[in-house]
């Protein structure tokens, strides 16, 4: 056995050695015929096909893969978890519908014509256009006529006529408005005193009062970076004439341009700024032509939380080239909820008396001129509410004014008044109002005010009642008939009647008003009035009745 295994040894080792023999002497063979035939330049090489090998030519290899040892070193851990409920709010998912009918849009009733007639040919007209609803533009215009041609009393006619358009533009954040007018009024110096006696014409007792009003405002809708803005300008011209020969044609302009800038602060502080230049220029023609401006700067801080309300600053005023100061005041405190409010002010400043404020309260003035008052206001009151149906306001104050205007009936010819403007003076002042309300079936607004005059030489506040009431109750019956009923009554005002030097107080006044309306359909309806029902007569004015009882009627259509 181990011969047979040393003679393969040896046969292995001779063939080994021959095939070693073998192969140099190829090498050698190769060499020697490379050397003989020198450098043999490079040839191209065609590839016929790519070399593919085939899988009986692979060898293959064993591997014997073997587990890792297991590491008994390594503790192995348990674990005990506890169950735990965990409450979650439930959420329902949003619903939304498949599909939906699409709602066409009802035509708006953005325009309203009132009209009618009544007694002494009295012709009323009302007229509201509107462009109804745009998030771009609103515009519209307001007509108002009413006249009367008296037949009890000679010259007792009277016309109004008054038309307004207005717009605004909403241009991003901010929103641009405008307004003009005209308006139109006449009447005649029908006092007794008058149209007792023949001399006189018809049209030198008529005059006529011509108002054209413009006003543009521009400010924010949004209060970005806590800031809110307003400018404002405002103008008139006013124009008042009489064929009387003793009296001049006069004119008036006035401009006011205002300015507000309010910046929040933590939502319950805020910093204020009022700018405003006012100039009042007046001019009898022929006689005067005079000019007065006012410029007022009102800084003041308010702060407001839930139940509190503080409001300080200054009014700083310069007039006539003098600076004054004035007190911005205001406070309120929610006592009980919106049940109870206290409140406490105290403000003052300089206003402007003008021709259209002046000749509205008394149209029988002769020639007159403007002026400005100065104020000092200090008040303290209660208000508050009672859910959505009863609320209420208390307030009583006093006053010091310089430049009241007063009426007196002229010494030589009653049927024209003086205007007055009395220098100085206190007013103490008690003004009481009461609302309730019921949806839209009842509301009653019920409002009283009196006044108490220290004014020098026991003169008297001449042409100004003292006090007055107001009532004015609206019943909606199943959105079908409406009433309106409005009571008024104020006491009798002073006057120095002619030939005499001490004040006699006229007789009072109490009257009431009554319009029904019935809608016939959505968009008409007809309606009923009944102006003066008492045929109370007297004025604030000597010698110049007024009406007494009237009834008119109408239509009101909607488109």
């Amino acid at each position: 056995m181990n011969n047979f295994h040393a003679n393969g040894q040896r046969k292995s080792l001779r063939g080994k050695c021959f095939a070693a023999a073998f192969s140099f002497l190829m090498m050698l063979i190769s060499f020697q015929h490379s050397f003989s035939q020198g450098n043999i330049a490079a040839e191209q090489v065609d590839i016929v096909k790519a070399y593919q090998p085939l899988l009986a030519d692979a060898e293959k290899i064993d591997f014997n893969a073997e587990p890792a040892l297991t590491d008994t070193s390594m503790t192995t851990l348990s674990y005990d978890v506890k169950p735990h409920l965990i409450e979650v709010p439930f959420i329902p998912a949003e619903i939304r519908a498949v599909s939906l009918p699409v709602t066409e849009p009802v035509a708006l009733q953005n325009n309203f014509l009132k009209a009618g007639f009544g007694m002494q040919l009295t012709p009323l007209i009302d007229l509201h256009l509107h462009n109804g609803n745009s998030k771009s533009f609103s515009y519209g215009l307001n007509l108002h006529h009413l006249s009367s041609n008296g037949s009890k009393i000679d010259y007792q006619d009277f016309s109004h006529t008054g038309i307004d358009l207005f717009g605004s533009a909403y241009v991003g954040g901010s929103v641009l408005s405008a307004t003009a007018g005209y308006d139109f009024r006449k009447n005649y110096n029908y006092a007794e005193a008058v149209t007792d006696s023949t001399d006189n014409d018809k049209q030198d007792l008529k005059r006529t009062y011509i108002l054209l009003p413009f006003e543009i405002g521009f400010q924010n809708t949004n209060n970005k970076n806590n800031i809110n803005y307003h400018f404002g300008f405002k103008y008139y011209h006013f124009d008042w004439q009489s064929n009387n020969s003793f009296l001049l044609p006069e004119k008036e302009d006035y401009f006011n341009f205002n300015f507000l800038l309010q910046k929040q602060i933590q939502k319950i502080h805020s910093a204020n700024l009022e700018f405003t230049y006012e100039n009042l220029h007046d001019k009898l023609i022929g006689v005067y032509d005079t000019a007065q401006s006012l410029l007022s700067v009102v800084p003041y801080y308010q702060f407001k939380q839930k139940n509190i309300l503080i409001q300080a600053g200054v009014n700083v005023n310069v007039f006539d080239k003098a600076v004054s100061f004035f007190p911005r005041l205001h406070g309120e405190y929610k006592l009980i909820g919106e049940y109870l409010i206290p409140y406490i002010g105290w403000e003052g400043g300089w206003k402007p008396n003008t021709l259209p404020e002046i000749t509205t309260v008394n149209p029988y003035l002769v020639n007159t001129s403007s002026s400005f008052s100065k104020f000092n206001d200090v008040f303290l009151g209660i208000k508050g509410s009672y859910g959505n149906n009863i609320s209420y306001n208390l307030r009583g104050g006093f006053r010091s004014q310089t430049n009241l205007p007063v009426y007196l009936p002229d010494q030589i010819n009653p049927a024209y008044y003086n205007l007055e403007y009395y220098y100085n003076l206190n007013i103490i002042n008690v003004h009481a109002e009461i609302a309730y309300r019921q949806s839209e079936r009842i509301n009653v607004v019920l409002s009283g005010e009196a006044n108490s005059y220290d004014m020098d030489f026991d003169d008297q506040p001449w042409g100004i009642p003292k006090s007055q009431l107001d009532l004015t109750l609206n019943y909606n019956l199943q959105n079908k008939i409406f009433a309106q009923v409005d009571f008024f009554a104020n006491s009798g005002a002073y006057t120095i009647l002619p030939s005499e030097t001490t004040s006699t107080q006229l007789k009072g006044r109490a009257d009431v008003n009554i319009s029904l309306t019935y809608d016939y359909k959505k968009n008409i309806s007809g309606w009923l009035a009944f102006n003066n029902i008492f045929g109370a007569k007297n004025t604030a004015w000597f010698n110049y009745p007024t009406y007494g009882f009237q009834a008119m009627v109408g239509v009101n259509l909607k488109f």
